[in-house]
């Protein structure tokens, strides 16, 4: 495994820099929901849970045109409950089988909407029909459970650490929030029929991350490597920041690329895909901007006062 910075580092100073912010504000937000909306899902014992998920599979299958039942992975349960042509078609459309059986699926169905409806996710994520036009930026803090909130909590801090140290603070928040804007739009296009709102933070930090492989693209970083806890296989490297594109993003990439367009996942690879693409024309954006103050300091700057001088000098990295 590789990490870019320093996860080694014991030494942990808490301070307002973006790497705490940013972090802080994903957990307190977390907190809140937590606190606040609970749990909104009705819970369902296993055996009971598969069962019905299984039957809403068949009636799934019989609506399905017969291109579309051929590329139908039946272990893709997402994309069942997710299909908003799905959801419309079940109250109306003549299913072949046991009717009691239907009838109770169609049921089960609609126990999962009116739960939706009144989950956070819904009310503050990001789907094609948005709660409200705040749900851009709201969506980019909120995070389904505990495991998905710490997982993009650990790049989040490892990216913006490494950030923080030749970036201005402004140019790393304009990332996060319009990295953000991007992988929700991308989302939004790529998933014409999926009902379920988008959330999370991964949107954002893959901007983040495409910002740096640009921005510091001749540049050396700190990596953390980790084999095995035994001495001499985990510490530091430096290696160029273009590494992170590599071994972080093209996954998401091949990802979209492998999957039938309409097909649903747990993951949004294409909102890391949008909050990529955004990054990066953002981090060539950066380049431009820090090529363009070095220019007015070669040739403008003997007509500076000291302290406009100084002051364009500290923007220059």
């Amino acid at each position: 495994m590789i990490f870019p910075g320093n996860v080694f580092n014991k030494e942990i100073k808490i301070d307002l820099n973006p790497a705490w912010v940013l972090l802080s504000v994903n957990v307190l937000i977390f907190a809140f929901i937590q606190l606040f909306f609970g749990e909104t899902i009705k819970s369902y014992k296993s055996d009971v849970y598969q069962n019905k998920i299984s039957k809403l599979a068949d009636m799934y299958k019989q609506t399905l045109d017969p291109l579309e039942l051929k590329k139908f992975d039946e272990s893709n349960t997402f994309a069942i409950v997710r299909d908003a042509k799905f959801w419309s078609r079940s109250q109306t459309f003549p299913f072949k089988g046991d009717q009691i059986k239907i009838a109770e699926a169609r049921l089960f169905l609609a126990e999962l909407k009116s739960d939706y409806y009144n989950s956070p996710q819904y009310i503050f994520g990001l789907s094609p029909a948005p709660t409200s036009v705040w749900a851009w930026l709201t969506y980019q803090f909120l995070h389904t459970n505990f495991f998905h909130l710490t997982m993009n909590m650990i790049f989040l801090f490892l990216i913006v650490a490494v950030l923080q140290k030749k970036i201005d603070p402004d140019w790393i928040y304009s990332v996060y929030v319009f990295s953000g804007l991007g992988g929700g739009y991308a989302y939004l296009m790529m998933n014409e029929f999926n009902e379920i709102a988008v959330v999370g933070a991964s949107g954002a930090i893959c901007g983040l991350m495409s910002f740096m492989s640009v921005a510091f693209y001749s540049k050396n970083i700190e990596w953390s490597y980790f084999l095995a806890p035994f001495k001499g296989f985990y510490g530091i490297i430096y290696m160029p920041a273009f590494i992170v594109f590599p071994v972080y993003l093209v996954s998401d990439f091949t990802t979209i690329l492998s999957y039938e367009f309409g097909l649903q996942s747990s993951v949004a690879h294409s909102a890391h895909i949008g909050g990529t693409l955004v990054g990066f024309v953002l981090g060539v954006l950066y380049l431009f901007d820090q090529r363009f103050k070095k220019n007015i300091l070669t040739k403008w700057g003997h007509h500076l006062s000291l302290a406009q001088y100084s002051e364009l000098r500290d923007r220059v990295k």
